[in-house]
């Protein structure tokens, strides 16, 4: 299984963007003056797990085995009927 960024997207801003969700789950109860402090800590703890768990291939798709290969959003096919994104 492979993922693949789309567009322009970088590991970087897709690192920031999953820490904006991430924060809005539960910015209405933390107080003003640590909303900054919550979102570093996201923001570190996400980057260690991802930079932990996600690998870069500069070859992909150029073996023959990758040229018909169909891509799909990952999790297209598992969200319950009904979810919408709340970001």
């Amino acid at each position: 299984m492979r993922y693949l960024l789309n567009g322009t997207e970088t590991a970087d801003t897709l690192l920031e963007k999953i820490v904006q969700s991430a924060f809005q789950v539960v910015e209405g109860s933390v107080p003003e003056n640590r909303q900054e402090d919550i979102q570093m800590g996201l923001y570190v703890a996400l980057r260690r797990i991802l930079s932990q768990n996600l690998i870069r291939c500069d070859e992909c798709g150029r073996f023959a085995e990758c040229s018909n290969l169909k891509e799909a959003p990952a999790f297209a096919e598992s969200a319950p009927r009904g979810a919408a994104s709340r970001v």
